[in-house]
């Protein structure tokens, strides 16, 4: 099962990145882990396989533009079977029936209805002053009372999380009756006067459960200290350090009220990528194979004599073994051409093409792709028909997601190839 962070229109690096990394270290080896944009959305092929449906923060009206109409509409389709929703800061303002975002600010303003409407009234923001668009500046520490379920099932009580432009969930104790529950409070009055301080909600939706949260619990703070952005002040990361324990114990009571199935462990070893090992049934399959990979590269990367194939969400180096002249770093950064959101967002990937059509057991130790074509010869050789499905063969042990690997990008470029590739 997958759990997909929406990555598309309205969100940023930043939100995307801290979600991806919290999950993974939360949730894996338990859940494959990956990003969706609006349109994989829109096209409802998710649906059966999804346990987790995440927002990140982000700008709401980049959402609208993604994602009202059929991509909503798969949303609450989803959620209402039986699916999880969780919405951090602008996700969670998305979720909400009608925004009121620094109503009176011309350069700030966002109101309006909202299709989602699973927290069914307004959501007012910002909580607290000094929002800007794409600053650090209204950003903050922000004390949480944790209440509720999530206080049931052994969250701490109180933590500090990152804030930067959430909203209160105006009267939120008004729709208990509509399966409404309030999961967190602001500690510090907030400097917007509405009605309440909730700033985090749980919402039941037919059969399944959203949770929308205004903070930003899923920041992980060794990323924040690494990230680009360096008008973040010290003091605050260094308050939400002293908090990262109580920030994952809270993610994991979030995970325990939606029924997943998460890692006991503060730290949670994650195996880094493996290569991946392309083998052919024969040197005709090959050629034709090579020669659509090497259509796709990008060919004025040749610092490794390597070809480069930039993806949506992946980057592939093919190598040629009679080109291997020394191990080579999965880092983006010795590539030059790639831009800042690439380095930060792409998993790398080595697709490695044997001098022969099949790999040594000594490259693949756990996979015999020579026992596997002779077999696969074998069933050819019993059937009436003709076929070549099969014939190509990529192989590997650590991926992002084989799922995502086949539907959505180009290994092998399953759309403009005649025959099926086996992962």
């Amino acid at each position: 099962m997958n759990v997909l962070v929406y990555s598309g229109s309205g969100t940023t690096v930043e939100s995307v990145t801290h979600c991806l990394n919290t999950f993974q270290r939360l949730l894996s080896p338990h859940y494959a882990v990956s990003s969706i944009d609006g349109d994989t959305i829109s096209r409802g092929q998710w649906l059966a396989t999804c346990a987790l449906l995440c927002l990140p923060g982000g700008a709401d009206l980049g959402f609208c533009k993604a994602l009202n109409g059929q991509g909503n509409r798969y949303i609450k389709q989803y959620v209402r079977r039986g699916g999880r929703y969780i919405g951090f800061c602008a996700g969670a303002y998305f979720a909400s029936a009608n925004i009121e975002f620094e109503k009176g600010n011309q350069s700030l303003e966002v109101t309006g209805a909202r299709e989602l409407a699973f927290f069914p009234g307004f959501c007012h923001g910002a909580a607290y002053n000094g929002f800007a668009y794409n600053s650090e500046t209204g950003a903050r520490a922000c004390t949480l009372n944790v209440t509720g379920s999530l206080l049931e099932m052994g969250s701490p009580q109180r933590f500090k999380t990152y804030y930067n432009g959430g909203g209160i969930f105006v009267g939120a104790d008004n729709f208990k009756d509509e399966g409404i529950e309030i999961l967190a409070k602001y500690q510090e009055e907030p400097h917007l006067r509405c009605k309440g301080d909730a700033a985090a909600v749980g919402c039941k939706i037919g059969a399944g459960y959203a949770i929308l949260i205004s903070t930003h619990p899923e920041y992980d703070i060794e990323y924040l200290r690494k990230s680009l952005r360096t008008n973040i002040s010290s003091g605050i990361i260094d308050e939400l350090e002293a908090n990262e324990p109580s920030r994952l114990n809270f993610m994991k009571t979030i995970l325990k009220l939606f029924g997943l199935k998460f890692n006991n462990q503060a730290e949670h070893f994650q195996p880094p990528l493996s290569d991946l090992y392309l083998s052919f049934l024969d040197q005709a399959g090959a050629q034709e194979l090579i020669g659509k990979l090497i259509e796709l590269a990008n060919t004025e990367n040749n610092k490794y004599e390597q070809k480069l194939v930039v993806c949506e969400s992946d980057i592939f180096l093919i190598e040629y073994q009679s080109m291997l002249v020394g191990a080579l770093e999965r880092t983006v950064s010795d590539i030059p051409s790639l831009t800042g959101s690439e380095q930060t967002e792409k998993s790398i990937f080595r697709i490695k093409i044997p001098e022969a059509c099949h790999h040594s057991t000594t490259e693949t130790p756990y996979f015999d792709s020579a026992a596997y074509f002779r077999h696969l010869a074998t069933e050819r050789a019993l059937c009436s028909t003709a076929s070549r499905f099969g014939s190509p063969l990529l192989y590997g042990e650590v991926v992002t997601s084989t799922s995502t690997l086949l539907e959505k990008y180009f290994p092998l470029d399953l759309v403009s190839l005649s025959v099926a590739t086996l992962s």
